[in-house]
């Protein structure tokens, strides 16, 4: 028999008496709201369009577990193992995937703003077109994961390991990325509007039509001059204004700056330099 209880009040929410493990009982479309389901053995099972709203599945196993479509806003996965599970479309708001083990967890278009992966094992993982804004990613593992499409505008990704990772056409609008690692990644068409890049490291990234607007602490980044541009990316004055004389040439050529734009702005700065 399984028996799944509330857990608050530890009221009964399912009981199944001709099932011997939550494995083998189909859970989709099941009611299970604040869910006490710490250390639980969910491998593999059909949680599709389920209620686990603010459950706790601490520690739980759930690799390969397929929750297309599930409702788990506020859920805790804390230390969980998810492996290879399937969040398509589910709703993750505020979710929690802190220490959790994600690789190769398919995310495609799931809600997951305000979700914290913190030190999240990530490699692999596919976020395309997954809601991350205001998501907290510090410290997280996520070499050759895709994002492409995915929104991160104000997302924490602080000295997490983005190498080999997929960002075209991801918006990163204001994010904060001090010591994040892009290395190898592609960054074709991604929005860094307003981001925090001191620290961030570029090193055989990939540019093509990448927004680097706002960006005023640019020039702090690692690793510019061997960035592989693919075509021109577009830099405001704001952002040459704060960081032309510390950008190294071989990066502004690549990003296509007109020389004489160039020299009038570092000319600019000279002067106020010299001016104070």
């Amino acid at each position: 028999m399984i028996e799944i209880r509330q857990k608050e009040t530890s009221a009964v929410l399912l009981q199944d008496a001709n099932a011997s493990s939550l494995r083998e009982r189909s859970l989709r479309g099941e009611n299970l709201a604040y869910a006490q389901l710490d250390g639980a053995d969910l491998r593999g099972a059909d949680l599709r369009d389920v209620d686990l709203c603010l459950a706790s599945l601490r520690n739980a196993q759930l690799a390969g577990a397929n929750l297309c479509g599930a409702d788990c806003c506020g859920a805790d996965f804390q230390g969980a193992d998810l492996s290879d599970a399937d969040f398509t479309d589910a709703r993750l708001l505020y979710a929690r995937f802190v220490d959790a083990t994600i690789h190769r967890v398919r995310f495609l278009r799931a809600s997951m703003e305000h979700a914290d992966l913190t030190r999240a094992s990530a490699d692999s993982a596919r976020f395309i077109r997954a809601g991350l804004s205001f998501g907290t990613l510090r410290d997280a593992q996520l070499t050759g994961a895709d994002f492409t499409g995915a929104a991160l505008s104000f997302a924490d990704l602080s000295n997490a390991n983005l190498s080999l990772a997929a960002l075209e056409r991801a918006t990163l609008t204001s994010a904060k990325l001090e010591g994040t690692v892009l290395e190898r990644a592609d960054l074709s068409m991604t929005n860094f509007d307003g981001a925090t890049l001191s620290g961030t490291v570029f090193r055989g990234a990939t540019l093509y039509r990448t927004l680097l607007t706002e960006c005023i602490d640019l020039h702090r980044a690692i690793g510019l001059e061997e960035v592989h541009h693919l075509g021109p990316s577009v830099i405001d004055v704001h952002t040459l204004q704060a960081a032309a004389t510390g950008l190294p040439a071989t990066f502004l050529a690549g990003v296509d700056i007109p020389a004489e734009l160039l020299e009038y702005m570092r000319a600019g700065v000279h002067s106020l330099t010299s001016a104070v």
